[in-house]
């Protein structure tokens, strides 16, 4: 743990320099959640770390200054890219106060098969298989009553995600698709996702965790960069 205590001081306190412009609403003082994960894209591997707050999501990719803001006031999506000196924004649509929840249908074709994980002896991570037409898209091991406010958080920014425009020449019949406009979505919604792959050479597995964060000290690590 102490390597992402350490990772911790420098995704927040490392803000302090850089960071200025805000996303347009002010942040609580509740505390927040910290988890890291490991990706892996076609053979590159990556570091992400994911602080949650019941305000702000934030997603840190590797040591190369690029990251995530997702407001989750105004179910706004913020990318941004250090190195490129650009900021996509991608908007979603603010529930309405009381307003039931959409129920996420399976597309044509897909259906989500459930049966026992060994990863956990009491029962309670389940694995998941994602399948169009035979073929498995995904697979997600899920764990159940693991971080429900985190799964909340990240079911959120899926459905925000999927008005990403980067995402409108994905063929709607492939794996891709499905991966990346349902399953995506579907998956926090069965449980936490601590592990997640695909045979076209996707993962991303879960390490390290922290919880009860105190961020009151730090009122940079939801902020824009200064040169937005």
């Amino acid at each position: 743990m102490k390597k992402w205590f350490n990772i911790l001081a420098t995704v927040l306190g490392g803000l302090s320099v850089s960071a200025c412009s805000t996303t347009g609403t002010p942040i609580s003082d509740a505390k927040g959640t910290l988890l890291n994960f490991t990706e892996k894209v076609n053979g590159n591997q990556i570091e992400l770390v994911y602080m949650v707050h019941p305000d702000m999501l934030r997603i840190d990719y590797g040591s190369g200054g690029n990251y995530t803001l997702f407001n989750r006031k105004t179910q706004t999506i913020y990318d941004i890219s250090e190195a490129d000196k650009k900021v996509v924004v991608i908007k979603g649509k603010v529930p309405e106060k009381d307003a039931i929840p959409e129920v996420l249908e399976a597309p044509s074709g897909v259906t989500i098969t459930e049966n026992a994980s060994e990863m956990l002896s009491d029962g309670s991570s389940i694995h998941y298989r994602f399948i169009k037409n035979g073929e498995t898209c995904l697979n997600v091991i899920a764990v159940s009553d693991l971080f429900p406010a985190v799964e909340v958080a990240m079911a959120e920014m899926a459905d925000v995600r999927v008005n990403d425009p980067r995402l409108a020449d994905i063929d709607p019949n492939s794996c891709e698709h499905v991966t990346r406009f349902y399953a995506m979505r579907k998956a926090p919604t069965l449980g936490f996702p601590v592990r997640m792959w695909s045979s076209g050479g996707y993962s991303r597995f879960m390490g390290t965790y922290r919880v009860q964060i105190d961020l009151t000290d730090n009122t940079e690590w939801h902020k824009l960069p200064e040169w937005y």
